[in-house]
């Protein structure tokens, strides 16, 4: 993305589907209009009665989070349960 002034920003993107193994698996990398970069990933599974997925994120500023959740559902019963866990490293 170009703005008026000439500054850039990119984002390149991937997402590979694994249907077999039930995996999703996203990756971006980026950089901002004032230089600075960042990359996150993402893996999703499928399960049994749900599904899990890990992401991290590394900031422009070097932190790095992360985030799993965990989903559960019960059809019967009409409802789900995430469980969801973030970390965050300055």
């Amino acid at each position: 993305m170009t703005r008026t002034d000439g500054t850039t920003a990119t984002r390149n993107a991937t997402v590979t589907n694994d249907r077999e193994a039930g995996t999703t698996t996203r990756s971006a990398d980026y950089t901002t209009f004032d230089g600075r970069e960042g990359s996150m990933s993402d893996v999703i599974q499928r399960t049994d009665d749900g599904f899990s997925r890990e992401t991290t994120r590394t900031l422009p500023n070097g932190e790095t989070h992360t985030r799993s959740v965990d989903a559960s559902c019960d059809e019967d019963a009409g409802n789900c349960v995430k469980q969801v866990e973030v970390d965050k490293q300055p």
